[in-house]
C-alpha cells in the first residue's frame, strides 16, 4: 500500500467515525475540535474527520512535563495542518504530580478552545477493554465496568465550554488507528509515559493482555469490549430509572430524602438514586460510600452519620468553609439528610474569656463553653432517645472510666427513655501518652448484655484503637444492638475509624481538658472544655 492512500485500517477508522456523526447529527461542514497528542489514535481521528468534510480544529496540549514536549506538539500540529485542519498548540500549567492534574488541565484547555463546539477525542475499543480489567481489580459495579460513552454531556470538557464530548473511535482498535497512520504516511509519537511500568494501565496493556491472548485466544480483546458495551447499556438503563424515580417523587438533590422513596427499591437502583441525590452536594463517591449510606436505609440499626467528600467547588448548598466542617449523610425522622459536623480547628480571640479559676492560668483558651456543651449533650441524648423510643427493655449505657464519667452523668439524665448505667475500666496506655491498642480489662461489666440495646458513652475518640477493641469485645457478647455516642473526636489523630451513631464535636489536635478530661488527674471538674498550655504538660 503506497503511503498517503487509505487501506483497510483507514476504512475501519472512517466507518467508526461515521457511526458517531450519525448519532450526534453532525454533517459535512460542521465545526468540531479534535484533541491531538501526536499519537496514532488522535492522528488517525484527525485525518478521518478532515476526510468526512468537517471543519476541523485540532488542539494539541503541551503539558511541559517532558523535555522536548514543545517540539512534539509543534510536529503534531504541523501534520494536522498538512491534512487540512486548523491546528493550534495550547501550553498549560499542571497543578501537581500524577496523571489526574495533567488530565484536568488538558480537558480544561480543550473545552475552552471549543467555545461551544463539540470536542472529539480518540479513545478506542482497546481503552474499553483495559478499563474493564482495571475496574474488575477495584471491585467496581456496572457504572465503572461499563464502556466509555460515545457521546456525553457530563464531562469536564463540557464544563469548560464544549457542547458535548464525542468518542468516535470506540468501534476501532489501536491496531487499526496505527495502521491507518501507516497507510496515510503519518508519523506517530509514542508517549513514553504510556510505556512506564509503574503505570498500571501500561502493565495491563503490555503484560496482562498479551498473556490473556496467549491463553484465551486472540479474540479476548473483542470479547472484553463487547462486555463493556453491554454493561454500558445496562448501566444507562439503571441510571435513567434512578433519575426518573427521584423526579417522580419530587426529590431535589441535597434536600431531605424520605426513606420510603428508597425502601422498596432494588439495591442497584437505590444506590444510583443516592448518588444522584448527592450530586453537586458531595464530591466523588466510591462504592464504599454508597454501601454505607445505603445501609442507613436497608440495614438501619441506629448507626451514625456517614462522612462524604466535599464537592470540588462548593455550590449554593455549601455555606461553610471546607476546613471547618465535615459533610455527612445521616438518617433522622424517617429521612436522609446532608449536614455538617462542626470542627473546631483553632482557639481564636473570639472564644469566651477564661473564667476566674484556680486552673485558669493553665488554659490557653476555651474550645467549647458550658452553654454550648450542655446544649449539644441534650441534642445527643434526644437523638438516642428518638431511636430507642419503642425499645422493650431499658437501654444499657456503658461508660469507660474515668474520662467519660461527667459526660455519662449529664447524657444519661438528658435521656427521655429508661436506661441502666454500667461501667468499665480498661487500660491500653501503660506508661505512654498514646494508646498502644493492647487493651486490658481492669473492671468488667456487672450485667449480661446479651439481647440488650447497648450504647457506649465515650468522652473522646483519639486514635480509636481502644474504642475499636471495646466495640469488638462487646459485640462478641451478643447484644441486640450496639452503638457509640462520642462527645469529642480528634480527626487528625484517628488511626482506626470507629462509626458513631452520634458525635458532639470534632476538635483540633491539642491537649484537651475539662468536663471529665484530665492531665495527671487534674482539670476533670472544669465545666467547659479547653486547651492546655504546652508548658504545663511539656
Amino acid at each position: 500500500m503506497r503511503p498517503g492512500h487509505p487501506g483497510p485500517a483507514t476504512l475501519a477508522v472512517r466507518h467508526s467515525l461515521a457511526d458517531l456523526l450519525d448519532h450526534a447529527g453532525l454533517h459535512r461542514g460542521d465545526a468540531v475540535v479534535c484533541g491531538v497528542s501526536g499519537g496514532g489514535d488522535s492522528l488517525a481521528l484527525a485525518a478521518a474527520c478532515v476526510h468526512a468534510g468537517l471543519a476541523v480544529t485540532t488542539v494539541t496540549v503541551d503539558h511541559r512535563l517532558q523535555d522536548g514536549s514543545d517540539r512534539v506538539a509543534a510536529r503534531a500540529a504541523q501534520q494536522c495542518r498538512d491534512l487540512g485542519a486548523t491546528a493550534t498548540v495550547v501550553t498549560v500549567d499542571v497543578d501537581g504530580p500524577g496523571e489526574g492534574p495533567a488530565r484536568a488541565a488538558r480537558y480544561r484547555a480543550l473545552g475552552e478552545a471549543a467555545d461551544g463546539r463539540p470536542v472529539l477525542v480518540a479513545h478506542t475499543a482497546d481503552d474499553d477493554a483495559e478499563g474493564l480489567l482495571l475496574s474488575l481489580t477495584r471491585g467496581s459495579g456496572t457504572g465503572s465496568l461499563a464502556g466509555l460513552r460515545e457521546i456525553t454531556g457530563d464531562h469536564p470538557v463540557v464544563d469548560a465550554g464544549a457542547s458535548f464530548l464525542g468518542r468516535p473511535l470506540l468501534a476501532a482498535t489501536r491496531r487499526q488507528t496505527r495502521g491507518s497512520c501507516a497507510e496515510l504516511g503519518l508519523g506517530i509519537w509514542d508517549d513514553p509515559h504510556n510505556e512506564h511500568p509503574e503505570i498500571l494501565r501500561s502493565r495491563v496493556r503490555h503484560e496482562l493482555l498479551p498473556v490473556m491472548r496467549e491463553i484465551l485466544g486472540p479474540r479476548v480483546d473483542a470479547a472484553l469490549t463487547r462486555s463493556a458495551r453491554m454493561l454500558r447499556e445496562d448501566a444507562d438503563l439503571l441510571d435513567d430509572q434512578a433519575a426518573g424515580a427521584l423526579e417522580s417523587a419530587g426529590v431535589v438533590p441535597g434536600d431531605q430524602l424520605p426513606v420510603t422513596v428508597l425502601a422498596d427499591r432494588p439495591a442497584p437502583l437505590r444506590r444510583r438514586m443516592l448518588r444522584d441525590w448527592l450530586a453537586g452536594v458531595a464530591g466523588p463517591l466510591t462504592s464504599v460510600h454508597l454501601v454505607r449510606i445505603d445501609a442507613l436505609v436497608a440495614d438501619w440499626h441506629g448507626q451514625g452519620p456517614v462522612a462524604v467528600p466535599h464537592p470540588d467547588q462548593p455550590g449554593p448548598t455549601i455555606d461553610v468553609r471546607r476546613n471547618t466542617h465535615r459533610r455527612v449523610v445521616r438518617r433522622r425522622d424517617g429521612a436522609l439528610e446532608t449536614t455538617h459536623l462542626r470542627r473546631l480547628d483553632t482557639v481564636t480571640a473570639d472564644n469566651p474569656e477564661i473564667p476566674d479559676h484556680p486552673f485558669g492560668d493553665d488554659i490557653s483558651g476555651i474550645l467549647i463553653d458550658e452553654p454550648t456543651l450542655q446544649r449539644r449533650v441534650r441534642e445527643l441524648a434526644d437523638e438516642v432517645s428518638d431511636r430507642h423510643r419503642d425499645a422493650p427493655e431499658d437501654l444499657v449505657l456503658v461508660c469507660v472510666l474515668k474520662g467519660a464519667a461527667v459526660f455519662m452523668s449529664d447524657f444519661s439524665r438528658a435521656l427521655s427513655v429508661p436506661a441502666q448505667l454500667e461501667f468499665m475500666v480498661v487500660s491500653s496506655y501503660g506508661s505512654g501518652a498514646e494508646s498502644s491498642g493492647t487493651v486490658t480489662i481492669v473492671k468488667d461489666l456487672a450485667t449480661d448484655i446479651a439481647g440488650r440495646d447497648v450504647v457506649i458513652v465515650e468522652d473522646i475518640i483519639d486514635s480509636g484503637r481502644t474504642l475499636s477493641w471495646l466495640v469488638k469485645d462487646l459485640q462478641g457478647r451478643g447484644p441486640k444492638s450496639l452503638e457509640v455516642v462520642a462527645l469529642l473526636r480528634k480527626p487528625d489523630r484517628v488511626v482506626v475509624d470507629v462509626e458513631c451513631s452520634a458525635l458532639g464535636f470534632e476538635v483540633p489536635d491539642e491537649f484537651i481538658v475539662g468536663y471529665g478530661l484530665d492531665y495527671a488527674e487534674r482539670y476533670r471538674t472544669l465545666p467547659w472544655i479547653g486547651a492546655l498550655r504546652p508548658e504545663v504538660y511539656s
